[in-house]
């Protein structure tokens, strides 16, 4: 009975921060589309909106954490995770087909036709997160195996090489080609290529494991100091990278960045401190978001369509971002409600 009530009071924790990692998501986007709009960089809202894009980045990172506790507390059911792998594909299959199709109609795309394409390439940008998901899932036996088998020392050892491994020779090489000595560390030291959402993967499982000894550890102020200077040091390193070059630069932006990966970790512990009531609203939004994510972009494309970038006032960021997330969500629950479409949006 207590691993149930541990379990529900960890769970409202999730669900918050799946909300949270849902909204920011479509704010990336949003904000992105802004960012890329040409002659952005010329704008006096230029630095404001890529400490708006940096500080939402966090949410995909949150994704990969929150999936990584949900699964990997849970032990291993070889029928259960071939089921996933399977519905993952289908899911990706029918929004791969509608993206081709809305691509092809609305922003008049010339559609590549031949499946293997797909293989290696997303019919839609954002449908890259199932292509990792997939993989993930297929990895998962040797991952919890892995897990399960960690001692603290291996643990901490874990995190602080992901940290310095996946995180620092991205930086470094970022860093290298500021000053003019473009070198490619991930590619000088192979181990640096291992993919940094293994970690967001495995991290999310580990943090929330030790969130009651890492509250003695890492007091709020703390947290919030990481968050804040990571948030400001991207912003930075982004605003310096893009007028040296007279236009906009995402490569601070990645989610394998040192400071990206500071701010991620330091927002989900910061998520776990809050224990105010969670509001009725949390729970009707959460098992949707899924469903919101994949579907979100196509209302993005009918603004960029009717809204002329760049916008005239920045209220519409909120405003189109409140409107993006009421329909994405009414048409997903509406969705979820009907036989045979659920399996797509859950």
């Amino acid at each position: 009975m207590k691993t149930s009530c541990l379990f529900i009071s960890f769970d409202q924790h999730i669900v918050r921060i799946r909300v949270l990692s849902c909204v920011l998501v479509v704010l990336i986007h949003i904000t992105h589309a802004y960012l890329y709009a040409g002659g952005a960089i010329e704008s006096k809202k230029f630095i404001p909106l890529v400490i708006i894009n940096a500080a939402s980045r966090i949410g995909v990172p949150l994704f990969f954490m929150i999936s990584g506790y949900l699964t990997l507390r849970r032990p291993y059911d070889p029928e259960k995770n071939r089921k996933k792998i399977i519905h993952y594909i289908g899911v990706l299959f029918v929004w791969s087909c509608l993206f081709l199709l809305w691509n092809t109609l609305f922003l008049h795309d010339d559609p590549v036709l031949n499946p293997i394409y797909y293989l290696f390439e997303t019919a839609r940008n954002h449908l890259w997160y199932l292509y990792d998901l997939i993989g993930l899932y297929i990895a998962f036996p040797f991952i919890q195996a892995m897990v399960h088998h960690m001692d603290r020392r291996m643990e901490n050892m874990f995190l602080v090489l992901w940290l310095i491994l996946a995180g620092g020779g991205r930086l470094l090489t970022r860093m290298m080609g500021l000053i003019g000595t473009p070198v490619n560390m991930e590619y000088m030291v192979p181990i640096l290529q291992a993919t940094y959402w293994l970690g967001y993967f495995i991290g999310g499982y580990l943090l929330y494991k030790h969130k009651d000894e890492l509250k003695e550890k890492l007091s709020v102020p703390l947290l919030s100091a990481v968050f804040i200077g990571s948030i400001l040091m991207i912003t930075l390193l982004v605003c310096a990278d893009s007028f040296a070059a007279h236009d906009f630069q995402d490569a601070f932006l990645t989610y394998g960045e040192l400071f990206m990966m500071l701010s991620s970790t330091s927002a989900f512990l910061l998520n776990t401190r809050f224990k105010a009531k969670q509001h009725r609203l949390f729970d009707w939004f959460g098992p949707l978001t899924f469903g919101v994510y994949l579907i979100h972009p196509i209302f993005i494309d009918i603004a960029k369509e009717f809204i002329r970038f760049p916008w005239a006032s920045a209220l519409y960021i909120p405003l189109l971002l409140i409107v993006i997330l009421i329909v994405s969500s009414l048409i997903v629950w509406v969705l979820s409600k009907l036989p045979g479409l659920k399996k797509i949006v859950s």
